[in-house]
């Protein structure tokens, strides 16, 4: 069965990463061939590349010049029929869109990956399912199946959580050397629905207690510059720079998360899912999050209670835990705990590509494009 994966974004956040997942993970999906169809060079074509995949560039769609679809969808289509493929994976609306005339003309399966929830399920641009409904949508989590049955009735869909896991490791001790001290850690872009300027706020209300804050996080856009800046200068003013450092950008993410004591990441508005809640409590860390979207989700499946949730936009509420991470030693110790020896990833790669198979041979398989 040969699958497209088509995606058109030059970014490497949290689908980019999925598609190498998706690649990764395809030992158990035999029967899946898959191909990359991109419209950039970057890192995630150099991923997916130096693993061996079969990555395919078409031109890249300019939403201010319409007629340049043209010379995008014709390459797809010429793609298609050279792999004689089966399934078109679009991931996002917009990819969709791109896709979707293609699909029919050749009748293609089309299937769309949504991975948005909240408003953006609610911008205009998904307003273009009315028209272009896909034969199914995979959603990334229950919570983003129920917010698109409810804003498309008639839209088929399954939830699947990405495949995600890292290899065994022994849960080290942080390595701050400062036993009084806690360490906090923020993984995430600079934007402020993820919630960093709250943490910000919540340390500083309790800045007379010991601990320490690592925000990790690059800053690729002009606006992201902007609020990594405020952010700094909001710490100076709650006189708590010696305690709070941005570093940046970082390639190896785990280890550092191995190095910290709890999980911060407040989104204001709902997550999707969130790898990056999965890799902190593969890291053994508690979760402090938001009582809504993914990482309501992600911890209200687990048996044993892994962390925190406060409601969203509630500074003092923020503050109030971390404050009991800080003096409670047995608390935390006791969250650890129950992180390290009763996690159970809901995005184990198994489960997670057997039942992406069992969608796709839902369809109706047989190539037509020749």
């Amino acid at each position: 069965m040969k699958v497209v994966y088509f995606h058109t974004g030059n970014w490497y956040g949290g689908v980019e990463k999925l598609l190498v997942y998706l690649f990764d993970y395809q030992e158990f999906t035999p029967e899946i061939e898959p191909v990359f169809v991109l419209c950039y060079e970057g890192i995630l074509s150099r991923e997916l590349k130096k693993r061996g995949a079969i990555v395919e560039l078409v031109p890249s769609p300019e939403e201010s010049k319409p007629w340049t679809l043209f010379s995008t969808r014709l390459k797809l289509w010429e793609i298609l029929k050279k792999y004689e493929c089966h399934v078109v994976v679009s991931h996002e609306i917009d990819n969709h869109v791109v896709a979707w005339p293609v699909e029919k003309h050749g009748e293609i399966k089309s299937v769309l990956w949504i991975h948005s929830s909240g408003f953006r399920l609610r911008q205009p641009v998904y307003q273009q399912l009315r028209d272009r409904i896909p034969d199914v949508a995979i959603c990334t989590s229950r919570h983003v199946q129920a917010e698109v049955n409810e804003l498309w009735p008639t839209l088929k869909t399954n939830y699947l959580y990405p495949p995600y896991e890292k290899s065994k490791l022994q849960f080290k001790p942080k390595s701050s050397g400062l036993e009084k001290t806690v360490t906090f850690m923020y993984v995430g872009r600079m934007v402020d629905y993820k919630g960093l300027s709250d943490i910000v706020e919540a340390l500083g209300r309790i800045s007379h207690l010991p601990f320490r804050f690592i925000a990790v996080g690059g800053q690729k856009m002009e606006r992201e510059q902007r609020y990594m800046k405020q952010n700094i200068e909001r710490v100076k003013e709650l006189n708590i720079e010696d305690k709070v450092e941005f570093v940046g950008h970082q390639k190896k993410v785990f280890d550092l998360l191995m190095t910290a004591d709890v999980f911060v990441h407040p989104n204001k508005l709902p997550e999707p899912l969130g790898l990056v809640f999965i890799e902190a409590l593969l890291a053994g860390l508690p979760v402090v999050a938001t009582n809504i979207g993914g990482a309501r989700e992600i911890l209200n499946t687990q048996s044993l209670k892994m962390g925190d949730l406060v409601p969203p936009n509630d500074v003092e509420s923020l503050a109030a835990v971390l404050k009991k991470y800080i003096e409670d030693e047995v608390y935390r110790k006791q969250i650890s705990k129950n992180v390290q020896e009763g996690f159970v990833n809901i995005c184990e790669p198994a489960l997670s590509m057997k039942k992406l198979s069992d969608i796709l041979h839902s369809l109706d398989n047989q190539p037509i494009i020749k």
